[in-house]
């Protein structure tokens, strides 16, 4: 179990009256606050894609938001036969349904399913997460690779992953200065002035041969900075110097508006395993420059793969490209189109894997691939104008501080009940403890623990994953698989919750589970959010909650 806790603020948390600004969410409410307590408002639209509002929904006729771990949320939609206005707005595909709670949205997603009866006075129509819109894009065989290296490139997280530094040089995460109001792609712009500075270090693991790396950003200049240097790259230790290249600002460069500055240095991936890069963006003299967008990005990737493998006995000739996982995602994600409007956030797992594209596929069913071997966790970071897909690894979610919030029906320590209902079932329809693994040319692994129930076998078949060819491998997947799949289910499920703590606790998080009455045993530990249904008339929801994997 991961240790990031959401813990109970120190002192009451209060709203302050400021500028409104569409397209971000507003500040999560905390116990304390004066509004805490009262119930949530409710209210729902249809829009485009880009978060134009192109109808306004009476809630009555919106139906329950389902949000499910790795699976995206979905809800409905019923509309009036004679509301010919509405009907008209529910295009499938081409329009989505977005729900808003105080302000904050909960759910965004395309339309995707109308039902109809000739008894109902409604038409239905059914909704989904905006992951959705992968299921219908396809990744090709000859899909050119395009992968930003960049984490958090349009700064919708703040600072997260940059590295600044102030006139002075020191070291700083808060060097630059953020501008929720004047961005082109995110929810925000990075704002900086002379002396300041933002980098990120790239690291590259995966060639073994020369590569071109572009580094571009999109930046809006005030009107009186001077000319000068904006973009810097350097690596260092290849060769007795740094390599060094950069771009500038020139006097003819456009001023006030969003322009590309783009610069590309040439990387020897063959002089040592790992290559360190190091793109800075600075500040000049005379005003601010505002940056969005950053994009590192390496030119003609695919033929660079091609290449590489082409090299003699350096790889085997059918060794499909290594890629991080989280890079492989970012490029599925990336790869569906513009006309989405869906980016992407995939830090860095550390774990290599064959990019393979051979036979077309489906986008979202590369992914699941990827979710089902516990690559990462997969959410979604929506506002009215932008929808990022994030990925976690190891696992999504935190653990919430019990004192902040613990999950019972009981009065604990003066506190009134959070939930009106805890059910706790255990299903071991699917049990097995001596599990068979089918894997290659006849090859069959077994792991066996029936220790628990007196050697008692419960036996199961699966077919191990591709890619293993030994024995050995076989075996330590049937073991493996045994202890993480065991076929128990152990469900905690929950009513009566009230709606104010999804400001607070989403799918994904851990909390204390508190039930005297528990059987065999007393509940009384973490137990992780796997699926929440939420209802707005009467802004209550229902958990359904796992034991969380072992860490």
């Amino acid at each position: 179990m991961t240790t990031n806790t959401l813990t109970a603020p120190a002192t009451e948390v209060a709203e302050t009256a400021v500028a409104p600004v569409v397209y971000a969410q507003p500040a999560p409410r905390h116990p304390g606050h004066p509004l805490w307590d009262a119930k949530g408002v409710w209210e729902s639209f249809i829009q485009t894609r880009f978060g134009q509002q192109t109808a306004t929904l009476h809630q009555a006729n919106v139906g329950r938001i389902r949000r499910t771990k790795n699976d995206g949320s979905r809800s409905s939609l019923a509309v009036a036969r004679n509301d010919r206005d509405t009907l008209t707005e529910c295009q499938r595909w081409m329009r989505e349904v977005a729900q808003y709670r105080n302000g904050r949205l909960m759910f965004v997603g395309p339309i995707t399913k109308r039902r109809r009866n000739t008894k109902d006075a409604a038409r239905v129509f059914d909704t989904e997460w905006v992951g959705a819109y992968l299921n219908k894009r396809a990744v090709l065989a000859d899909e050119a690779a395009v992968v930003n290296f960049f984490l958090n490139p349009r700064f919708d997280d703040g600072l997260a992953n940059w590295i600044g530094r102030t006139p002075g040089g020191v070291e700083s995460p808060s060097t630059a200065t953020l501008d929720p109001t004047d961005s082109e792609t995110g929810t925000q712009s990075a704002v900086l002035v002379a002396g300041q500075s933002l980098s990120q270090p790239l690291l590259f693991t995966a060639f073994h041969t020369a590569f071109t790396l572009e580094i571009a950003a999109r930046v809006k200049i005030a009107a009186l900075v001077d000319p000068g240097v904006l973009i810097g790259v350097t690596i260092p230790g290849v060769s007795a110097t740094p390599k060094y290249t950069s771009a500038s600002i020139e006097a003819t460069t456009p001023r006030g508006v969003w322009t590309t500055v783009t610069c590309t240095i040439a990387v020897d991936g063959t002089t040592q395993p790992q290559i360190a890069v190091y793109p800075t963006f600075r500040g000049l003299t005379g005003g601010t420059i505002k940056v969005d967008h950053c994009t590192a990005t390496i030119k003609n990737l695919k033929t660079l793969l091609a290449d590489e493998y082409s090299l003699g006995d350096l790889l085997p000739d059918d060794t499909a490209p290594q890629l991080d996982m989280a890079r492989i995602a970012a490029n599925l994600i990336n790869g569906a189109g513009n006309d989405l409007n869906v980016g992407v956030d995939a830090p860095i797992t550390g774990q290599l894997a064959a990019d393979e594209k051979g036979q077309p596929q489906i986008r979202w069913d590369a992914l699941a691939k990827m979710i089902a071997a516990d690559a990462f966790d997969i959410g979604e970071h929506i506002t009215r104008y932008t929808r990022t897909i994030r990925t976690f690894h190891p696992a999504g979610g935190r653990d919430i501080d019990p004192d902040l919030f613990t999950l019972t029906a009981e009065s604990v320590d003066g506190r009134p009940p959070t939930c009106t209902l805890i059910d706790d079932d255990e299903d071991s329809t699917d049990l097995v403890n001596d599990l068979f693994a089918t894997g290659p040319e006849g090859i069959v692994g077994r792991a066996i623990d029936t220790a628990g129930m007196d050697g008692f076998a419960l036996q199961g078949v699966r077919a191990a994953e591709s890619g293993l060819t030994t024995q050995a491998q076989v075996d330590g997947w049937a073991a493996t698989n045994l202890i993480k799949n065991p076929g128990e289910a152990a469900v905690v499920k929950a009513e009566g919750i009230d709606c104010k703590w999804l400001d607070l606790i989403d799918v994904m998080d851990r909390v204390w589970v508190y039930d005297p009455d528990g059987w065999p045993d007393p509940l009384d530990e973490y137990w992780e959010i796997v699926e929440i249904e939420i209802d707005q008339p009467t802004d209550t929801m229902a958990w359904t909650l796992n034991k969380p994997a072992a860490s």
